[in-house]
């Protein structure tokens, strides 16, 4: 990899830290502050509809000066980082000043993650591409579990305004290092073709419509939904276990089951996808069941942990079968579409899980999340197209 592809790689690795600090400690601190889920769940609808708004940036991106838009968008997340602890020192803190900055720093995440994406091509060499992809993936599912360890280990000891400085210097870092960046925007491709655009728009939705990647989509976006419901009650969860300082340790159990899972992914590409689906959601019920009764902080984060990790094989299995198994024509436009709806149902989950935790209590998310994944393990056993879906790889 050349000294572009390092500074990339590295100012990206180092955003990714800041991200998954800010996520972690904003959530916490919400929660400390008000002690109320449905802020919690606010705060999650924030993040989760910066998300969703994602296929808004893609033109503006595409005509603006790709190098200047990962400078700034890093020394503006790092302006707004340091806003509040600022705030905290100065006895200035506000809920609503909290949120605020929560959904700038989403959305300006979002447009460097998609601007870092396209500008890699031209910066490596598209030969380079997969590989450079397949290590920022790694590391960034790596660093959100050493991050999420980290945290659980050290919000007791160190103030909360340290934290968030410690966030904002990685942004600083990330900014520094995509200064280094020699880019030649005169490169920079544009090529609209708005007509065409809006054809080929319907031509996708007629085929996702019609195909089975429908069905397979829309089962995980009322998973992703329950699933950011149960992060906005994690606080609370921790705390109804008498232990409101496992909240990190809640969250690195359940990082560490969706990386599990995606790791052991491939050791379940012979099994027919349908029966495996229906199964592992079987599982994840049984699991979430059992975390619902017990009452022992130690347990429920092992049963937490557990519990992912057939979700994480569910993930990369559905990933990969809709890769694979998608007329290329389509492949962009299906990944496109299925990445909106996936998205679309998280902010209402988080809300509503932030709403419902306050009104009764935390662990009821958790038993309804247990009932979803009940569902969607009947809908793949009695619906027969998806029952009947292939393995990813055919036994020899």
């Amino acid at each position: 990899m050349n000294k572009n592809g390092i500074y990339l790689a590295t100012g990206r690795i180092f955003s990714s830290i800041g991200d998954s600090i800010y996520s972690l400690t904003i959530v916490w601190y919400i929660y400390h502050l008000t002690h109320n889920t449905i802020y919690t769940g606010i705060a999650f609808l924030l993040m989760y509809t910066a998300q969703a708004l994602h296929f808004l940036f893609g033109p503006i991106i595409k005509r603006l000066h790709k190098k200047n838009l990962l400078v700034y968008t890093q020394l503006l997340q790092f302006v707004l980082m340091c806003i509040i602890p600022i705030a905290i020192i100065l006895k200035f803190e506000s809920l609503f000043l909290i949120l605020g900055v929560i959904f700038l720093v989403s959305i300006l995440e979002n447009i460097e993650g998609t601007t870092e994406m396209s500008i890699v091509p031209s910066l490596i060499g598209k030969q380079y591409v997969a590989k450079y992809n397949a290590m920022i993936n790694s590391a960034q599912q790596v660093v959100n579990v050493m991050m999420t360890c980290t945290f659980s280990l050290i919000i007791v000891y160190v103030s909360v305004e340290n934290i968030y400085l410690f966030n904002a210097f990685t942004f600083l870092l990330a900014f520094i290092l995509f200064m280094k960046l020699n880019y030649d925007h005169s490169l920079q491709v544009i090529n609209e073709e708005p007509a065409g655009y809006l054809i080929g728009l319907r031509e996708g939705f007629r085929y996702f419509k019609t195909s089975v990647f429908i069905w397979i989509t829309l089962p995980l976006a009322l998973v992703n939904g329950v699933l950011s419901g149960v992060n906005a009650i994690i606080p609370k969860y921790a705390e109804e276990l008498c232990n409101p300082n496992s909240y990190g340790w809640l969250i690195f159990s359940i990082s560490c089951g969706l990386l599990i899972g995606s790791i052991v992914s491939q050791y379940f590409a012979k099994c027919k996808l349908g029966k495996l689906v229906s199964i592992a959601s079987f599982v994840i019920f049984c699991l979430l069941s059992l975390a619902y009764f017990v009452n022992h902080i130690v347990i429920s984060i092992i049963i937490l942990g557990l519990s992912l990790i057939p979700l994480g094989v569910i993930n990369m299995m559905l990933l990969t079968f809709t890769q694979t198994n998608a007329d290329e024509k389509y492949l962009s436009r299906v990944m496109s579409i299925s990445e909106s709806l996936l998205f679309v149902m998280m902010p209402f989950g988080a809300i509503l899980g932030g709403v419902a935790a306050q009104l009764w209590h935390a662990s009821i998310v958790i038993i309804v999340a247990a009932f979803t994944f009940l569902c969607i393990s009947l809908l793949f056993m009695l619906k027969r197209r998806l029952n009947d879906l292939p393995p990813i790889v055919k036994k020899e």
